[in-house]
């Protein structure tokens, strides 16, 4: 019996046959050709469900759905993207690293719905580092996937000075969301609080860098046992970071309330767009980044003491560091 496959899929042999039916699996409707004498294996991106076989018998015709084969199905264009990006910093870096694999994308600046991840779906998590920590908010979203033993990849971005205990943070998380964290990274990108640090990045070759990190991960993904990684920090994380002010509304505000309907942790109330609670505020810099008026602003002494500490300690440019 020759072995073939649509074209639509791959076609793998050369014979004459022509389409007579179809077979409806799973919501998709699936062309099968016969002929005589010919096995036909339907496509991995749509199986039945996982550890599941199914065929059916058609005059001299075999269609197959093979049991998942999750390393085919690593390879596909249907990465799920966690991204917690207030400022537009980690979405940048999540867009280059997942490339044309990107399919769902989950915005964890705001609540998150209860989601099953198939274990053939990897998961792209990309998060800020604040005080060497990832945002307690963006954690309790992230929680919200469940995995099925499938693949993740962790990634903290962080402004220059350091990541600390965040990507080791981010990883556990996954862990015991029931992922495989087989791949990890640290990019920078421009500093939300102070600009003048890593002003500009992620630049050309950060991005650049996310291309291959993503290219190399697709591949580590198409082996059969893709391995987990290690990556530094220690398991006492540190304190999360007291917020040592919250950003002051200008007489420019025209009460448009944007800024409260895009808060992340809904520090700025809708009814009084020109306060915040500084019990919420996580100082991720969203408010202050898309008003339009930009009348939202840093008290003056805080930017001056953020500026000199962060200009002593990381004005040196930092490299992306993978863990594959």
């Amino acid at each position: 019996m020759s072995t073939l496959l649509h074209p639509a899929w791959m076609f793998v042999g050369a014979q004459v046959f022509s389409p007579e039916i179809s077979l409806h699996l799973t919501g998709t409707e699936v062309p099968c050709l016969e002929s005589n004498n010919f096995l036909l294996i339907a496509p991995l991106f749509s199986p039945p469900g996982p550890h599941m076989q199914a065929r059916r018998e058609f005059s001299n015709c075999t269609l197959i759905y093979p049991a998942c084969n999750a390393r085919m199905h690593h390879v596909m264009n249907n990465w799920i993207s966690a991204v917690f990006s207030p400022t537009g910093g980690c979405s940048a870096i999540a867009t280059a690293i997942a490339g044309a694999r990107m399919g769902k994308r989950i915005d964890l600046c705001a609540p998150v719905e209860p989601l099953e991840v198939p274990a053939w779906v990897p998961v792209l998590a990309v998060v800020p580092v604040y005080g060497g920590r990832v945002p307690a908010v963006a954690i309790q979203r992230l929680r919200a996937l469940r995995g099925q033993g499938g693949p993740a990849i962790a990634v903290v971005v962080y402004g220059n000075r350091a990541y600390e205990d965040a990507l080791l943070e981010l990883k556990t998380t996954l862990t015991e969301s029931g992922f495989a964290v087989v791949a990890a990274a640290a990019f920078i990108a421009e500093h939300s609080i102070i600009r003048s640090i890593a002003p500009g990045r992620p630049d050309a070759a950060d991005l650049a860098r996310c291309v291959e990190f993503g290219a190399a991960v697709e591949s580590k993904l198409a082996q059969d046992t893709p391995g987990t990684v290690e990556v530094p920090g220690n398991a006492d994380y540190r304190p999360l970071p007291q917020m040592p002010a919250t950003p002051l509304v200008t007489d420019a505000c025209g009460g448009c309330g944007m800024c409260a309907r895009k808060c992340p942790v809904g520090a700025i109330p809708l009814s009084n767009p020109r306060s915040t609670d500084a019990g919420k505020c996580i100082l991720c810099m969203r408010c202050v980044a898309i008003c339009p008026r930009k009348a939202r602003v840093l008290p003056p002494p805080m930017v001056q003491a953020f500026t000199a500490r962060l200009t002593a300690i990381a004005s040196e440019p930092k490299l992306p560091e993978l863990f594959i």
